[in-house]
């Protein structure tokens, strides 16, 4: 066990009496390596976003949009992930998750370029479209990549820590990316971070494509029946949605979490910007953000353990705590002395999504990991359409 040098066979018998499987496992070198790769691609990926996170807002509203039309412009971004959710996970199970993987960096380094050259509403729309599609590409095929690279190299695999260390890697690179990025707007212009962007997402899919490996594919197991049409992938997908308290569970938190975030997710740039001097400083808060959020995925793993894996109670405690952040911010006068309570709901939030995501991986089936993630997924653009349209119309109205 411990020459990592050599391969290893072992057997697994099957309750049936038909047949025995016979899994050749590969060394734990290996699974080391997947998991690097995997955190790896999340930071270089996620740069891609980063960039624009700290300045998305006033770019739009810079180009005269109201907050509504700023909502707007995000409502369309869900509603191609809405519509493109499906279709793209079935893609990437009958298909291959690299080469979904793969078109998701294409299509969102061009968006993200349409974007910068953009000018007006409409070609913010087009924009926004494209980069949905593409996120729809990569949504459910990059974890179920990873999770089924692992679990074809190694006998057991803790989903949380996995996840947790995810959400660590992307918020570092959100954090990195923020903050640079608004310096960089504040000292060229706004378009510039886009272009950056851009940039990103083309060295993600060079990475993808000369790194990421598909080692499950083709083994005893994938080949014991017949290889599923991509009907039969959705069919399958949706039978076993019908069966799945947890997963209905997981669908119906995450919709509400998803109506209720979009208000800070959307106004946390003009909300804090009268308070706070130049787009560098909105690039610390957002490095702030990004801290609790590192703070909360971190404490996902050991929540977990500490409460014997009562996925339901962390992630409805979690909900609870997203809210009275929210409501303490909203009550509070001056914006500077809202900061801990806003703080306090993205401490909550990067404890939620590694909880959910591991929940939701232990419960579904490899066959149609893509798919069933991607309908995980559509549920929550329904919730942030909800979400933007009640919001982007509360806030012309009312306030913030």
């Amino acid at each position: 066990q411990e020459n990592t040098s050599v391969r290893q066979t072992e057997v697994f018998l099957d309750l049936s009496p038909e047949r025995s499987l016979t899994i050749e496992r590969s060394p734990p070198m290996l699974t080391s390596k997947t998991i690097r790769l995997y955190l790896t691609l999340t930071f270089v990926r996620q740069l891609g976003h980063a960039f624009i996170s700290a300045t998305y807002v006033t770019f739009l509203m810079s180009h005269n949009l109201s907050l509504f039309e700023v909502n707007m412009v995000n409502f369309v971004f869900f509603t191609a992930m809405f519509l493109s959710e499906i279709p793209t996970g079935a893609l990437a199970d009958v298909y291959g998750r690299k080469a979904s993987f793969l078109v998701a960096c294409f299509l969102m380094g061009l968006g993200m370029t349409l974007y910068g050259i953009s000018e007006s509403f409409w070609w913010f729309i087009a924009a926004e479209a494209l980069v949905g599609i593409g996120m729809t590409f990569e949504s459910g095929a990059f974890r179920a990549w990873a999770v089924d690279q692992m679990n074809h190299h190694s006998e057991s695999l803790t989903l949380s820590k996995l996840f947790g260390a995810a959400e660590q890697a992307k918020y570092a690179s959100l954090i990195i990316g923020g903050v640079v990025g608004g310096f960089v707007a504040q000292a060229t212009n706004l378009a510039v971070p886009w272009f950056m962007s851009a940039g990103v997402y083309a060295i993600t899919g060079t990475l993808a494509f000369f790194w990421m490996r598909e080692d499950y594919r083709g083994t005893h197991s994938d080949k014991a029946d017949e290889k599923p049409t991509f009907v039969e992938t959705i069919r399958s997908s949706v039978q076993f949605i019908r069966s799945s308290k947890a997963f209905r569970f997981i669908a119906l938190i995450s919709v509400v979490q998803f109506i209720a975030v979009q208000a800070p997710n959307m106004f946390w740039q003009p909300f804090f910007k009268n308070a706070l001097p130049g787009q560098s400083t909105l690039g610390i808060l957002f490095a702030g953000m990004m801290g609790a959020l590192i703070i909360g995925s971190w404490g996902a793993h050991r929540l977990l353990k500490r409460f014997d894996g009562a996925y339901r109670h962390i992630l409805l405690l979690a909900q609870g705590i997203i809210g009275a952040g929210l409501i303490g911010t909203a009550m509070i006068i001056n914006p500077l002395f809202a900061v801990p309570f806003f703080l306090l709901h993205e401490f909550a939030r990067g404890a939620f999504n590694p909880i959910a995501d591991a929940h939701l991986h232990e419960e579904i089936p490899s066959r149609q990991r893509a798919t069933l993630d991607s309908f995980m997924a559509l549920t929550r653009s329904a919730g942030a359409m909800i979400g933007l349209a009640a919001t982007g119309l509360l806030a012309d109205h009312t306030s913030i």
